[in-house]
C-alpha cells in the first residue's frame, strides 16, 4: 500500500525515522514524500499542501504531521474517507483534503497495541502516526485503532469577502516557484472578471495592476500576473520569476571565533544555548565561508562588499567614505575620507586608550568644535561623531590624495604617528593630516566635556586617530546590479554607511545602538515589517564583533544567546516567501582580540533548499554541510538562486 508523507520536519533524520518504523512494521509499503518543507507551526500551509497533491493518488494511508501541539491534551485521529486515509493530529490538519474525498467517519487513536510502546511526548510522528500507518498497510481495521468521534477539529481556507469593490482574499501559501496562491476560488473570478482583464492588486504592502490570464505564456518576460492555480484558486505569479521571494540577510560582525580554553576548548557558538539559530542550521543547507579568501584576514568594510556580492579587490578604495557616509557627511568626489577614533594620550602623545574608555557621552560635543577648521591651502575639514568612541573625517580642497598613511599605532603605549605619504601626490594631504592632528589635540584636551571627564576620573578624549583614507567608490546600486529593492538596519555608522554606498535605504530602528545593549528582537521585528516592502533586507548585529575585540568570552557567548532571541522572532514572523541566510562578516577570536583569516558559518534557510545533515550552528558543524566552503561574493548568487530571482547564464 501506498504511504505519504507531509510534514513541517525538513528532509532529515525525523522523516527518516518515520520511514524507518513503516518499514519496520510493513517492508512492503511505498512510501511517498509530498512536502517536508512546511514552514513550522503552519498548520494551514500544510493543510494546503496535503488538500494540493492527496486527490492524485490512487488508495493510500496519507500522513500529516503539522503539530504544534504535540505533547498536549489533543487527540490523535485517523479519517476514513472515499478512496483514503488520513492519519494525524486533531488540529485541522487533515480536513481540507479528506473533505475533497468525502469524510466516512473520524476515530481517536487510543489502542496502544498499533503505536510504538514507549511513545514520547515530543514525536507522535515517529511514535504514534507512522506505525498506525503501517499497521493499516498490514490490514488492521480502523475499528479497532479507537473509539469513533465527531467534534473533531475542523479548519478551512477561510472565506473571501466579496462587495463592490473588489474580493479580499487571503495568502494560502507561497510554492517554490514564489508563486502565491490565494484562498479565493475559480468561481469568485469567473463571476467576477475575465480573462485579459486587468486587476488591481494589493499584497504585501504593494499596490500593484496585473492581468487576468489563462496561462503564464500570455504575459511578458517577467511581467507579473493573475491566473488560475491548479488547484483553482487565484494565484498571482510572475513569468519566468518569482513574485514573492524575499531575502533576510543577517550579518552578525566578528561572530566567527576559535576554540577558548576558559569554554572547555569551544567556540562562543558551541558554548552557547541556542535552540532557535539551531532550528534555523537544521532546516537549512549550511556551510563556511570565506570572506575574502582563505586566511585573508578581512576588514569589515571589505567583508561587507563581498557579502553584498561585489569583488572587493576591484571597487574598495578605503573604510574612510563608508565611515563618514555612515555618520551623514555627504562625501563628494575629490574629498578623502578616515575612519577616527577618540582616544586616550599622554603629554608625551603616546596612546593610553585607544577607545577614550569606550565613551559614550559627549562625543557629538567634541565632534562640533572639530567640525569647520580650515587647515593650510585650502583645506575644510568635515568631522562627525560616530556609535560611541567611533568618529569619520572628511578632508575638502584642492589636490588631495588617498595616499597617505594612518595615524593610528594600533597599539597602546605607542605615539602617535605622523602621516607619511605613501605615494608622490600624497605629500599635501600629509601635511594637512599633520595639521588637523595638532590643532584637534590643542581643542579637544581643553574641551568642556574633557574638563568634566577628568573631575570624574575618567579617561579623556584628547585625541583623534586617523585610519583608512579613502576616495568616493563607484558601486553600482543594488537595484540596478541584482533588480532588487534592498534596506539595511545597523547600529554601527561604517555599516550604514555601506548600506548608502550600495543604493540601499537605511532603516533607523529604536534601541539599535551599535553596542552591546543593542535591541536585537526590536532588530528582528523591524527586519519582518521591512520584508513587506522590499526585497533585501540586510541586518548587521554588532555585539560579537565588540566581545571579541575585548576578550570576553563568556559576554560573548552571552551575546550568541541575545542573538537567539533574534531568530526566534524570525521563527515565528517570516513565512516561506522569505529566504533567511546568516553569517558573519569575519572571525574576531576572543584570544586574539582581532580579526582573523578563519572561515565563518553560514545558513541559507528557505522554500526548496537542500537541508543536509547538519543541527547546530557553529564553526565545525558547519563545515559538514552542503553548502560546503564558499568566498564571501559567492553568498549573493546562491541567495538569487535559492528566491528564484538568478539570471540564467547561457542559452
Amino acid at each position: 500500500m501506498i504511504i505519504t508523507l507531509t510534514t513541517d520536519f525538513g528532509l532529515g533524520t525525523y522523516v527518516a525515522s518515520m520511514k524507518g518504523v513503516i518499514l519496520e512494521i510493513d517492508p512492503e509499503a511505498r512510501i511517498v514524500d509530498i512536502d517536508h518543507s512546511v514552514a513550522a507551526h503552519d498548520i494551514r500551509r500544510g493543510a494546503y499542501a496535503l488538500y494540493s497533491a492527496a486527490p492524485w493518488f490512487p488508495f493510500a494511508v496519507h500522513v500529516g504531521v503539522v503539530d504544534p501541539g504535540v505533547g498536549t491534551q489533543r487527540r490523535a485521529i485517523v479519517i476514513a474517507c472515499e478512496g483514503a486515509i488520513f492519519i494525524g493530529p486533531d488540529n485541522g490538519l487533515l480536513i481540507p483534503a479528506a473533505e475533497t474525498f468525502g469524510i466516512k467517519e473520524v476515530r481517536e487513536i487510543t489502542n496502544k497495541e498499533y503505536t510504538l510502546r514507549r511513545a514520547s511526548y515530543v514525536f507522535h510522528g515517529r511514535d504514534i502516526f507512522a506505525p498506525v500507518a503501517a499497521h493499516l498497510s498490514k490490514g488492521v481495521k480502523l475499528r479497532d485503532l479507537g473509539p469513533p468521534i465527531t467534534d473533531h477539529v475542523k479548519i478551512d481556507f477561510g472565506t473571501p469577502e466579496v462587495d463592490e469593490e473588489g474580493i479580499r482574499g487571503e495568502v494560502l501559501t507561497v510554492d517554490r516557484f514564489g508563486n502565491i496562491i490565494t484562498n479565493i476560488p475559480r468561481a469568485l473570478v469567473s463571476d467576477r472578471w475575465r480573462f485579459n482583464q486587468e486587476l488591481e492588486v494589493s499584497i504585501g504592502g504593494y499596490d500593484i495592476r496585473l492581468r487576468l490570464v489563462r496561462t503564464y505564456g500570455e504575459a511578458s518576460e517577467d511581467a507579473l500576473l493573475a491566473t488560475m492555480s491548479s488547484t483553482n484558486f487565484l494565484e498571482i505569479a510572475k513569468r519566468n520569476g518569482s513574485a514573492a521571494a524575499v531575502v533576510n540577510l543577517l550579518i552578525f560582525d566578528g561572530l566567527g571565533d576559535r576554540p577558548i580554553a576558559e569554554l572547555g576548548r569551544q567556540t562562543p557558538l558551541q558554548a552557547a544555548r541556542k535552540e532557535h539559530v539551531d532550528w534555523f542550521a537544521a532546516n537549512g543547507v549550511n556551510g563556511l565561508l570565506d570572506p575574502i579568501s582563505p586566511g585573508v584576514r578581512p576588514g569589515s568594510d571589505t567583508s561587507h562588499l563581498a557579502l553584498f556580492g561585489y569583488d572587493p579587490l576591484s571597487v574598495y578604495t578605503g573604510r574612510g567614505p563608508f565611515e563618514a557616509a555612515g555618520v551623514g557627511i555627504p562625501v563628494k568626489r575629490g574629498d578623502i575620507a578616515f575612519r577616527c577614533n577618540f582616544a586616550t594620550v599622554d603629554s608625551g602623545m603616546r596612546v593610553t586608550d585607544r577607545r577614550a574608555g569606550r565613551i559614550r557621552e559627549g562625543t557629538t560635543e567634541l565632534a562640533k568644535a572639530l567640525d569647520g577648521l580650515e587647515l593650510g591651502s585650502g583645506v575644510h575639514v568635515l568631522f562627525r561623531a560616530g556609535t560611541e568612541h567611533r568618529a569619520a573625517l572628511v578632508l575638502r580642497g584642492p589636490g588631495l590624495s588617498p595616499h597617505v598613511s594612518d595615524t593610528d599605532p594600533h597599539d597602546e603605549g605607542a605615539r602617535v604617528l605622523s602621516a607619511k605619504a605613501t605615494a608622490s601626490d600624497g605629500e599635501s594631504t600629509a601635511r594637512a593630516v599633520n595639521e588637523f592632528m595638532e590643532e584637534s589635540h590643542k581643542i579637544l584636551r581643553a574641551h568642556p566635556v574633557n574638563v568634566a571627564r577628568e573631575k570624574a576620573g575618567q579617561g579623556l578624549a584628547n585625541a583623534v586617530l586617523l585610519r583608512g583614507a579613502g576616495i568616493v567608490p563607484h558601486l553600482d546600486p543594488m537595484k540596478e546590479r541584482l533588480g532588487m529593492r534592498a534596506a539595511g538596519i545597523a547600529g554601527v555608522a561604517l555599516i550604514k554607511g555601506m548600506f548608502r554606498a550600495a543604493g540601499m535605504d537605511v532603516l533607523e530602528v529604536a534601541g539599535a545602538t551599535g553596542g552591546l545593549d543593542t535591541d536585537v528582537v526590536a532588530k528582528a521585528r523591524a527586519a519582518v515589517e521591512a520584508l513587506k516592502t522590499y526585497d533585501l533586507v540586510v541586518v548587521n548585529v554588532k555585539a560579537p564583533d565588540i566581545c571579541g575585540h575585548d576578550g570576553l568570552a563568556t559576554e560573548k557567548v552571552r551575546t550568541v544567546e541575545r542573538i537567539d532571541a533574534m531568530m526566534a522572532v524570525l521563527k515565528a514572523d517570516v513565512g516561506p516567501e522569505v529566504v533567511v541566510a546568516a553569517t558573519a562578516d569575519h572571525s574576531t577570536p576572543v584570544a586574539l582580540k582581532d580579526h582573523s583569516g578563519d572561515p565563518v558559518p553560514v545558513i541559507v534557510f528557505g522554500e526548496g533548499v537542500r537541508v543536509d545533515e547538519v543541527t547546530r550552528f557553529d564553526e565545525i558543524s558547519a563545515a559538514r554541510g552542503g553548502l560546503g566552503r564558499i568566498l564571501g561574493r559567492d553568498l549573493m548568487p546562491i541567495l538569487l538562486n535559492v528566491s528564484n530571482r538568478a539570471a540564467k547564464f547561457g542559452a
